[in-house]
Protein backbone atom coordinates (compact mmCIF):
# COMPACT_ATOMS: atom_id res chain seq x y z
CA UNK A 1 0.00 0.00 0.00
CA UNK A 2 1.85 3.11 -1.17
CA UNK A 3 0.55 6.42 -0.14
CA UNK A 4 -0.30 9.37 -3.21
CA UNK A 5 2.19 11.40 -3.82
CA UNK A 6 -0.02 14.22 -4.48
CA UNK A 7 -3.36 14.82 -2.85
CA UNK A 8 -6.45 14.32 -4.41
CA UNK A 9 -8.69 17.49 -4.32
CA UNK A 10 -8.27 20.88 -2.89
CA UNK A 11 -8.41 20.98 1.25
CA UNK A 12 -7.77 23.26 3.17
CA UNK A 13 -7.02 22.30 7.14
CA UNK A 14 -7.52 24.07 10.30
CA UNK A 15 -4.05 26.27 11.21
CA UNK A 16 -2.05 25.30 13.96
CA UNK A 17 -1.60 25.61 17.11
CA UNK A 18 -4.76 27.60 17.35
CA UNK A 19 -5.20 29.88 19.42
CA UNK A 20 -1.64 31.01 18.98
CA UNK A 21 1.14 33.28 19.60
CA UNK A 22 3.04 34.43 17.79
CA UNK A 23 3.59 32.44 14.65
CA UNK A 24 1.20 29.80 13.12
CA UNK A 25 0.68 27.31 10.14
CA UNK A 26 -2.09 27.44 7.30
CA UNK A 27 -2.23 23.30 6.38
CA UNK A 28 -3.74 23.37 2.78
CA UNK A 29 -3.37 20.72 -0.03
CA UNK A 30 -4.20 21.28 -3.71
CA UNK A 31 -4.14 19.09 -6.34
CA UNK A 32 -2.81 20.63 -9.43
CA UNK A 33 -0.52 22.97 -10.25
CA UNK A 34 -2.17 26.37 -9.56
CA UNK A 35 -1.87 30.11 -8.77
CA UNK A 36 -1.97 30.10 -5.03
CA UNK A 37 -2.74 32.87 -2.58
CA UNK A 38 -2.96 32.88 1.09
CA UNK A 39 -4.48 36.34 2.41
CA UNK A 40 -5.65 37.04 6.22
CA UNK A 41 -8.01 38.89 6.71
CA UNK A 42 -9.22 40.67 10.11
CA UNK A 43 -12.69 40.30 11.71
CA UNK A 44 -14.02 43.39 9.92
CA UNK A 45 -13.07 41.79 7.03
CA UNK A 46 -9.85 43.67 5.94
CA UNK A 47 -6.95 42.86 4.36
CA UNK A 48 -4.26 42.38 6.84
CA UNK A 49 -1.53 40.61 4.83
CA UNK A 50 -1.25 38.20 2.12
CA UNK A 51 1.30 35.66 3.49
CA UNK A 52 1.71 33.39 -0.01
CA UNK A 53 1.26 34.58 -3.78
CA UNK A 54 2.81 32.75 -6.23
CA UNK A 55 2.45 29.24 -8.30
CA UNK A 56 2.57 25.89 -6.37
CA UNK A 57 2.90 22.48 -7.84
CA UNK A 58 0.14 19.36 -6.61
CA UNK A 59 1.36 18.77 -2.90
CA UNK A 60 0.42 20.00 0.91
CA UNK A 61 1.76 23.01 2.10
CA UNK A 62 2.21 24.80 5.40
CA UNK A 63 2.53 28.45 5.32
CA UNK A 64 3.66 30.20 7.94
CA UNK A 65 1.90 33.34 9.08
CA UNK A 66 4.19 35.61 11.74
CA UNK A 67 0.80 37.62 13.14
CA UNK A 68 1.83 40.45 11.41
CA UNK A 69 0.58 43.03 9.10
CA UNK A 70 1.56 43.62 5.32
CA UNK A 71 4.31 46.43 7.02
CA UNK A 72 5.61 43.94 9.36
CA UNK A 73 3.65 45.73 12.47
CA UNK A 74 2.48 43.19 14.96
CA UNK A 75 -1.12 42.43 14.82
CA UNK A 76 -3.38 42.85 17.98
CA UNK A 77 -4.94 39.78 19.82
CA UNK A 78 -8.10 38.58 17.94
CA UNK A 79 -10.01 37.03 15.56
CA UNK A 80 -8.57 36.38 11.79
CA UNK A 81 -9.70 34.98 8.71
CA UNK A 82 -7.70 33.20 6.49
CA UNK A 83 -8.86 32.24 2.70
CA UNK A 84 -6.52 30.10 0.18
CA UNK A 85 -7.66 30.74 -3.06
CA UNK A 86 -6.27 28.32 -5.83
CA UNK A 87 -7.36 29.36 -9.20
CA UNK A 88 -11.12 30.04 -9.50
CA UNK A 89 -11.41 28.06 -5.83
CA UNK A 90 -11.54 29.41 -2.58
CA UNK A 91 -11.89 27.72 1.14
CA UNK A 92 -11.50 29.91 4.64
CA UNK A 93 -11.07 29.50 8.06
CA UNK A 94 -11.03 30.80 10.83
CA UNK A 95 -8.05 31.45 13.85
CA UNK A 96 -7.52 33.18 17.29
CA UNK A 97 -4.18 35.22 18.26
CA UNK A 98 -3.75 35.66 21.85
CA UNK A 99 -1.49 37.81 23.45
Amino acid sequence: NEAPIAPEVFALYQNYPNPFNPVTKIKFATERFSDVKVTIYSILGEEVSVAHDGKLGAGTYDITWYGKDSKGNKVPSGVYFYEVRSDDRVQKGKMLLLK
